[in-house]
């Protein structure tokens, strides 16, 4: 259950990967009819990531085009390795004029805003 300013909110969220792969977009295709949000997901430590956000941010906005979208960076925890920063994420997703945060599956920071944006974008 999700608690929104004392009101208790129950509801499910489904959660789909495409993988970034685009030769599975016909299988995704039937997955994401009346999507309702999607995270557009790159790669920090992969400079190429960032090209495949482009065409999965214009598949959404093909076939569900009143879908909410936010960027997302991964392995947030790789500094050194960085290719992507935070920087060139955020003007991206301000291109997008969608949101944008970056995350580390592995030391969990900035998960949690993750789920908040999902869980309201599913209460309202």
């Amino acid at each position: 259950f999700f608690v929104f300013e004392e009101t208790v909110l129950t509801g499910i969220i489904h959660l789909w990967s495409c993988s970034g792969d685009t030769r599975y977009t016909p299988i995704v295709q039937q997955n994401y009819l009346n999507t309702n949000f999607a995270l557009i997901v790159y790669d920090t430590t992969n400079s190429n990531s960032m090209k495949g956000c482009m065409f999965w941010r214009n598949e959404m906005k093909r076939s569900c085009p009143d879908a909410k979208l936010c960027l997302v960076g991964t392995k947030q925890d790789l500094d050194l390795e960085t290719q992507i920063s935070f920087e060139e994420g955020s003007k991206q997703a301000a291109e997008w004029d969608i949101p944008h945060n970056v995350v580390s599956s592995k030391t969990g920071e900035n998960l949690q805003q993750i789920i908040d944006f999902l869980s309201l974008e599913a209460a309202n």
